[in-house]
């Protein structure tokens, strides 16, 4: 696991609110939601079926396969809940951008693959499989790739910001320095202030409740009349 600077750590949180600001505004339905550090960082939620999200913001480090063998290894064991019957069936992204090495990973990955470089790990000099700690056989793991989407190709951050204010200057009918400066602003309060929540379901927003409390917090209910009435 290569080691971060604390500036590109910080910006990797930055990275993780963003997206989830984008993951929301990009949903098809007003009553589709998303959970911030549900099962994942981001949790997806349609009326047909839900996503676990985990972004990784490496800009500055090559991509090695040791960054997203633990997140998978997490997945892999809400997985083994599902199949007891504990959890809900979902299905798991790994949301990735790096500043090189990405030709590492030849996709799709199959079973061999997956548990060759992602399940089995050395650990105080003790080498341990994943998979048969928790009892899965290959045709779970079959399964298991079946629902995981494995993605290195995500948006740099200046481009997922940029994404971020045409998204919202679409969503709101307002200007390029509106977007920016009013609405961008707001959008990222929400995330920050769902992300404090102790209680999961306190973490989950619909896109209908995301955009009020967007536009509420820029313009307060005493100053919409004010506007309505003008």
């Amino acid at each position: 696991m290569p080691n971060r600077s604390p500036i590109e750590a910080l910006k990797g949180y930055f990275y993780q609110f963003d997206h989830s600001i984008e993951r929301i505004l990009m949903l098809k339905e007003a009553t589709d939601s998303i959970v911030i550090e549900g099962i994942e960082d981001i949790d997806i939620k349609s009326a047909t079926e839900e996503t676990a999200v985990q972004c990784k913001y490496y800009s500055k480090t090559e991509y090695n396969h040791s960054v997203i063998a633990k997140p998978i290894r997490l997945m892999l064991s809400h997985y083994k809940k599902v199949k007891e019957g504990k959890k809900k069936r979902v299905k798991y992204v790994i949301y990735g951008s790096f500043k090189s090495g990405k030709e590492k990973l030849n996709l799709p990955i199959d079973c061999n693959f997956l548990k060759d470089k992602f399940l089995t790990y050395t650990k105080n000099k003790k080498k341990y499989y994943h998979h048969l700690q928790l009892g899965l056989n290959d045709a779970d793991l079959n399964d298991f790739l079946s629902l995981l989407k494995i993605n290195l190709d995500a948006l740099d951050y200046e481009s997922q910001l940029t994404n971020i204010f045409l998204l919202l200057k679409k969503q709101f009918n307002c200007s390029d320095f509106e977007a920016e400066h009013f609405y961008y602003n707001s959008a990222l309060k929400v995330i920050k202030d769902l992300a404090t929540q102790d209680n999961v379901e306190e973490r989950r927003i619909t896109k209908k409740q995301f955009l009020s409390t967007t536009y509420t917090v820029i313009f307060p209910t005493f100053l919409q009349s004010i506007i309505v009435k003008s």
